[in-house]
């Protein structure tokens, strides 16, 4: 806790306005202090952008935000903003001309920042000669050394640079020019919690100062006397002077509250220069420090999320925010565990736990994330389409940031979802992962792949006519996005196709996508497993692959199928169940499985791709006849 000094009490500070900080905490501090008459509760203009001395008020603004928790390239947005059009004309002088000069003063947006943002230190600094704040233009290295806010609030990154050096920095007064030296322009940098605590020193003080006022200034208050004449109505009589100079036990009363009040503070201080040594040897112990985060039971944060320690006490949060989990019952591996190879391996990325003073620096202010951090935002959004609001509260960030690192990552996991779901097809591999439930069925010829689409539900957009039709599906008749995926016998999907509006048909999207080039790895001969749906799309292949699908009689005369022949059209039908577990698992990730807001329609490709690649994260749907081609499946270790 810092005592700006006397002068603080000495600032014009009636008028109140909004802090772009935009927190209510700042604006009740603000309004606490307003109310006992100190110069923290007032505010400053922040600087007009565009105007003479541009440098130093951009550097001004820049290091504002960035203290305030905003990005700097964000300064323009909270900057003071003066659109009138300056012209030479003759000062206005009708009614008419002084009502549009009126009108273009309301067009000058002007915005603020409280001072219980700065030092209290500094707020001297910001009080004129006639008692009005202003933002200071800048404050001398060498009086912030003397202040002692070097790396308390103020870092070599707050003093105004050119070219990445400091500026020498001069002042013109009349024609005489003072060096001035280096220069930090004063940052909002002081915590609300301290402000707080200043708080609650000038309220105590405040409070002291006016008991003793009350006992030196004592008053007979006010007396109603009749007037004569039928005015029944009664008048005030002027309040009695105040006795001047105090009695003697006017200034005994005083004395004695004030020798009390000096008591009280002293065990207070006392209390706090405890507290504050317990709490320097635990800041300082970082183990004990550490420990206590790491297994504290409460609420996610940055320090929780990524503990080992934490995890281990709660597995469960890995399962329910990552969903990696290894379904053999022999594993040892948790959620927790595959995530982070999951990062290593895929990804490329280093999961490294987040330290203490990782999260926040000396001044209070959070730390950026670090990548692995910011890749677990994603990954969070990828897996389970959480609201932006909702992961920013576990990290303790803006969700505006939270978008940034969905945006910069989105085209990673949606390359490693090509990289897990898109596969080249060789004879070899469809012939001894073939399963035995195929054999035993007896096709004409093996099959090579089973085809299905999907339609997943979204938000209607209603502005754009042909969007809204173009998002009609005649499956689920609603607005939805429409895709296919080509999967193996097994199970496990080698090909899929990007989500398309969901007004062209299935057929249209094979005749797309396999005739520019796709699918030319179905060996010759082999057959697709179809429905009804993708009839006569076999000349879409480029090998001209045989589609089959269930059988439909046509023609009259009473023809009827042979029970043999519903038997075998039942039991192929069956086979295709695969198809329908790809889709199922599909839709567990991403949000894909309910409807998908307007502003995920950007990241829907990158969705589409990442959850077909979680689909094939699995074991194989049907037992291959060759069971060592896969050596670590649950099918071989059962057999041996």
């Amino acid at each position: 806790m810092s005592s700006p000094g006397s002068k603080v009490y000495e600032a014009e500070i009636s008028k109140s306005y909004d802090c772009i900080c935009g927190k209510g905490e700042c604006a009740a501090l603000s309004k606490c202090f307003r109310s006992i008459g100190d110069a923290r509760g007032g505010y400053v203009q922040c600087p007009v952008i565009g105007k003479r001395g541009a440098a130093l008020k951009t550097h001004k603004m820049k290091r504002a935000c960035v203290h305030l928790g905003f990005p700097a390239s964000s300064y323009d947005q909270y900057a003071s903003v003066d659109n009138r059009t300056q012209a030479a004309a003759t000062p206005a002088t009708s009614a008419k001309k002084r009502a549009k000069k009126k009108d273009q003063e309301k067009e000058r947006p002007r915005r603020f920042i409280s001072l219980v943002h700065f030092h209290p230190l500094i707020i001297p600094f910001m009080i004129g000669d006639d008692r009005s704040l202003s933002f200071a233009d800048f404050i001398p290295e060498g009086v912030v050394k003397d202040l002692g806010l070097i790396n308390n609030g103020y870092t070599d990154a707050d003093l105004l640079k050119k070219d990445g050096k400091p500026v020498e920095h001069t002042v013109r007064t009349g024609s005489v020019m003072t060096k001035v030296g280096r220069i930090f322009p004063p940052t909002p940098s002081y915590s609300i919690n301290n402000a707080v605590d200043d708080y609650e020193m000038a309220k105590a003080r405040y409070n002291l100062n006016q008991t003793i006022e009350s006992c030196r200034n004592q008053t007979y208050g006010q007396t109603y006397l009749r007037p004569r004449g039928v005015d029944e109505v009664p008048t005030p009589v002027t309040k009695l002077a105040r006795r001047s100079p105090p009695t003697h036990d006017d200034c005994l009363r005083a004395v004695c509250l004030l020798s009390e009040r000096v008591d009280e503070l002293s065990k207070e201080n006392e209390q706090l220069k405890e507290r504050a040594m317990q709490a320097e040897e635990r800041a300082n112990d970082v183990t004990i420090a550490c420990k206590f985060m790491s297994e504290m039971n409460g609420g996610l944060t940055r320090f929780t999320i990524t503990s080992d320690e934490h995890h281990k006490k709660n597995p469960n949060i890995a399962r329910i925010y990552f969903r990696f989990e290894d379904s053999s019952k022999s594993s040892t591996l948790s959620s927790w565990d595959l995530t982070k190879n999951f990062a290593r391996i895929m990804f490329g990325i280093k999961p490294e736990p987040v330290a203490i003073e990782d999260i926040e620096r000396a001044d209070r202010v959070p730390k950026r994330l670090n990548e692995f951090e910011s890749w677990l935002v994603a990954l969070m959004f990828f897996q389970n389409a959480f609201d932006f609001k909702h992961i920013a509260s576990i990290f303790g960030i803006r969700d505006k940031l939270v978008g940034r690192c969905v945006k910069v990552w989105a085209p990673a996991f949606r390359e490693c979802g090509y990289h897990m779901a898109r596969h080249t097809l060789t004879k070899e591999f469809l012939d001894r992962t073939y399963p035995q439930s195929y054999k035993d069925l007896g096709f004409t010829e093996p099959v090579a792949t089973i085809i299905d689409g999907t339609d997943v539900l979204m938000e209607t957009v209603r502005a754009v006519r042909q969007i809204n039709v173009m998002q009609s599906s005649n499956k689920v008749k609603r607005s939805a996005a429409r895709g296919l995926a080509w999967s193996t016998p097994w199970g496990g999907v080698h090909e899929f196709s990007d989500p398309i509006f969901a007004r062209p048909s299935e057929k249209a999207i094979v005749k797309l996508w396999a005739g520019h080039g796709r699918l030319q790895d179905l060996p010759v001969g082999y057959i697709v497993s179809a429905d009804k749906g993708f009839d006569g799309t076999s000349g879409c292949y480029h090998n001209f692959n045989p589609v089959i699908h269930p059988a439909f009689l046509t023609g009259g005369n009473g023809a009827q199928f042979t029970e043999v022949q519903i038997d075998w059209n039942r039991k192929a039908c069956e086979l295709r169940y695969t198809s329908e577990v790809v889709f199922s698992r599909f839709k567990r990730h991403g949000g894909l499985g309910g409807i998908v807001p307007r502003y995920q329609f950007r990241y829907l490709r990158d969705m589409w791709a990442w959850s077909m690649g979680m689909a094939n994260f699995y074991s194989c749907l049907q037992v291959p006849a060759d069971n060592d081609y896969f050596p670590e499946s649950k099918y071989t270790r059962e057999t041996e």
